[in-house]
């Protein structure tokens, strides 16, 4: 069930949205890779209790225990298929803007 989702810009980088993403959250956040960012993920731990938990790159070391990671991984998966499916059925990729004089 949605029961939140914020529109944001298409272009930036994800790691610029991150504070309006978990804006008035508490808890756990799993996130992909573009979401790394040590130092603001501190600060919102910090500040607002956000635990940010994003899968390490290639040659990084894990900062979170590999359990954590898959189950993080499960959850990315669920989110990913629902938000592919929503915009299979509603044709997003598919929708084409005009002006107004057309």
């Amino acid at each position: 069930m949605l029961t939140y989702f914020p529109l944001l810009p298409a272009r930036p980088h994800d790691i610029n949205d991150l504070d309006d993403l978990v804006d008035g959250f508490v808890g756990l956040a799993p996130a992909d890779k573009g979401f790394i960012d040590a130092v603001r993920q501190t600060v919102l731990g910090e500040r607002q209790g956000v635990l940010v938990v994003t899968p390490p790159r290639k040659g990084m070391a894990a900062r979170y225990h590999p359990q954590l990671l898959k189950a993080c991984r499960r959850i990315r998966k669920c989110v990913e298929t629902v938000g592919s499916q929503l915009s299979e059925r509603f044709a997003i990729g598919r929708i084409r803007v005009r002006n107004l004089w057309h």
